[in-house]
């Protein structure tokens, strides 16, 4: 008797888990432009202009992009001279913090971006088997406190 209640009671525990089971979801979808990322809703316009437009940098190529609820990736082809621009102007945006690293991706872009829209952090990742990027020429501006928007 007493194994007959130990197996109802696990296999009552076991339905009740499987039925009663809590889920989480996600939102997530695809970028169709660079200037598809995210934004806190209090974020000034003037600041998220002054992204997009550094987003927007004249000879990088959006190549696709991908979002996860608040973080956004971005994926671009361009050269040296174009990632030193789109670098130069991210770091110059107000409320922005930017990290660069360097990694062997080779996965059919130069670059590609991650945007946490809470924190406004942009992370980007150059990849070091490009044949658009020379490493040597690649320019880091001075990095300065940006995190006052209003």
């Amino acid at each position: 008797m007493f194994k007959q209640r130990v197996f109802l009671a696990v296999l009552l525990s076991g339905l009740l888990t499987t039925s009663f089971g809590v889920r989480a979801y996600a939102m997530r979808g695809q970028i169709t432009k660079a200037t598809g990322i995210a934004f806190s809703s209090d974020y000034p316009t003037s600041a998220r202009l002054e992204i997009e437009r550094a987003l927007e940098t004249p000879g990088t190529v959006f190549v696709k992009g991908h979002f996860i609820n608040w973080i956004s990736t971005l994926y671009f082809r361009g050269d040296t001279s174009s990632l030193n621009q789109m670098i130069k102007r991210l770091s110059q945006c107000l409320g922005t913090t930017l990290s660069i690293k360097f990694d062997e991706v080779g996965q059919g872009y130069d670059w590609f971006i991650v945007h946490d829209a809470q924190s406004n952090h942009f992370w980007i990742t150059v990849d070091m088997r490009s044949q658009s990027i020379i490493l040597k020429e690649l320019s880091i501006p001075d990095i300065r406190s940006n995190s006052n928007l209003r």
